[in-house]
């Protein structure tokens, strides 16, 4: 196979050139430094395969819309607000003993038992999809599949902008978001359920009769969005996995909003 024919095929394939896949791919490992350790933006620019720090502001910028200080910056505030906000610790969690208390003797019978039959839910619903890039739920998450049966996660504004922004200037789009989530859902055996359309929480928001894909203005976009993740999805998995995928498509009710609540 040739370089130039390799070149093609990559392109269809990955709607960008190799050069930008590696570049993108360099920028999204120097994110986890930016943000958890104290090295420089030059030192962290030279680790990661760029020629000077010049170039990795331009590669960075393009990607995320600020230079790598601003994003180290972001992202050290909203660590300090994750910090800050008050964590509930069952360790420290008291009962009220300020009460009368009552003393009762009960009897029970243990010479025969039955098994308990688990009737639990095999889906759980984790809203938005960039809660899959949060580190701590991300934790949580592995313990719920550990500790019950979830076979089905279902996700809302997997395929929107937010998690597939278009690369500036071009045709393609970045992947990194996409990847990281499925890579988590796949490496807990889970089986994406995914939301392709305007979900409850934005009707109840927004209400409207105007129809809009979450993301984007107009459903050609959001066709054209819809296509390159299935592109990526096929051509990144295995379909053993991706087969087992359900979409759904969210419809506001009929009915207006005052059938249901009290405005």
């Amino acid at each position: 196979m040739s370089v130039q024919y390799l070149s093609k095929v990559f392109k269809d394939c990955f709607h960008m050139k190799f050069s930008e896949y590696v570049n993108l791919l360099r920028i999204q490992h120097a994110e986890h430094d930016l943000r958890y350790s104290d090295e420089s933006v030059t030192d962290i620019a030279l680790n990661h395969g760029f020629a000077n720090a010049a170039t990795f502001n331009k590669y960075f910028r393009t990607t995320h819309g600020c230079s790598p200080k601003e994003y180290r910056k972001n992202s050290q505030l909203i660590s300090l607000q994750d910090k800050e906000t008050p964590q509930i610790n069952e360790r420290n969690v008291y009962l009220n003993t300020d009460i009368e208390k009552e003393e009762r003797n009960i009897t029970v019978d243990c010479s025969t038992t039955t098994a308990f039959s688990q009737n639990l839910c095999s889906m759980i619903n984790i809203g938005f999809a960039k809660t899959l890039l949060s580190v701590s739920f991300q934790e949580q998450l592995t313990r719920t599949v550990r500790e019950l049966p979830v076979k089905y996660v279902r996700i809302e504004g997997l395929i929107s902008n937010a998690m597939i922004p278009r690369l500036a200037d071009q045709n393609g789009f970045y992947f990194a978001s996409i990847e990281q989530s499925l890579n988590l859902l796949q490496h807990l055996n889970l089986i994406p359920f995914i939301e392709l359309g305007k979900n409850s929480y934005n009707y109840l928001q927004n209400n409207s009769n105007q129809w809009i894909f979450r993301g984007y203005s107009t459903n050609k976009k959001f066709h054209l969005l819809l296509e390159a993740f299935l592109k990526y999805v096929t051509t990144h998995y295995e379909p053993t996995w991706y087969n087992q995928w359900i979409f759904e498509l969210w419809n506001p009710p009929a009915e207006p909003l005052d059938t249901y609540i009290e405005v």
